[in-house]
């Protein structure tokens, strides 16, 4: 296999085999979320004869970036392939800051090549009752939205949410944004940008109201939105992952919750 294996550009061609391996992982992604990503992203692709084995992406921010959907096919493990994706990627970021979330699988990997733990973030998901639907009074401003998540994250995400904005729904508050879109499962709260914890559960319940009846996810930094009042809008903890931080990245402040896992 290894004689054969190529390294290359991550194309429209592989959404329908990267979703094949994210599913395999347990991850709900959509092929319309991989096309998402990739619509946002510069994407390797390991292949053999055709076929992906592993996948990895870039999202640039500015004067930051993300890494994210870095996978492996379960039968190419043990292979050095992630070490490999991982190598690629660095050397397409450059000297550029880069932030991640790893799974626990995932860790040991990315501090050997130089990256640090900085936080924690927790994945919270359940279906909501149908009695907590209400209307929504205030649509949120993209202006706005774009600066408080300009002065939040210190980073120029504006590609970033002008296309979730598109997907989905701008939640505005005094001081704080959410955004609601359609993905995996159902759909996806964040980013969650707030003045205080306060604000940031009110745009949770905001959220949780309009995703009313069906299923949502909302991934929140550790420690901030209290665990019960998550518990009583439906959602449960499903999971947790590291964030971790590799060069010098603007401080953040304000970032309650993450547009998701991969895109920070």
């Amino acid at each position: 296999m290894e004689a054969t294996l190529a390294l290359g550009t991550f194309g429209p061609e592989h959404l329908p085999a990267a979703c094949a391996l994210s599913r395999a992982e347990g991850w709900p992604h959509r092929e319309a979320d991989w096309a998402l990503i990739l619509g946002l992203s510069e994407g390797l692709a390991i292949t053999s004869g055709g076929r992906l084995l592993g996948c990895g992406m870039l999202t640039r921010y500015g004067g930051a970036g993300r890494l994210s959907m870095i996978l492996v096919a379960p039968e190419a493990r043990g292979r050095g392939l992630g070490r490999r994706l991982l190598a690629a990627l660095l050397d397409l970021a450059g000297d550029l800051p880069l932030s991640l979330c790893a799974t626990e699988a995932g860790a040991p990997l990315y501090a050997k090549a130089g990256f640090r733990a900085s936080g924690v973030v927790e994945q919270w998901q359940g279906e909501v009752p149908a009695a907590a639907a209400a209307p929504d009074p205030a649509p949120g401003d993209p202006a706005a939205a774009l600066a408080l998540d300009r002065r939040a994250t210190g980073c120029d995400r504006q590609a970033l949410l002008a296309a979730l904005g598109r997907e989905g729904r701008l939640l505005g508050a005094p001081g704080g944004y959410a955004l609601l879109r359609a993905f995996g499962h159902g759909h996806m709260l964040g980013p969650v940008v707030a003045p205080d914890a306060a604000a940031a559960l009110d745009l949770v319940r905001r959220g949780a109201a309009l995703a009313a009846g069906g299923f949502l996810r909302t991934d929140l930094m550790a420690g901030h939105v209290p665990a019960a009042a998550l518990t009583a809008l439906g959602l449960s903890l499903r999971d947790r992952g590291t964030v971790m931080a590799r060069g010098d990245l603007p401080p953040a402040e304000g970032v309650f919750g993450l547009a998701s896992q991969g895109f920070g």
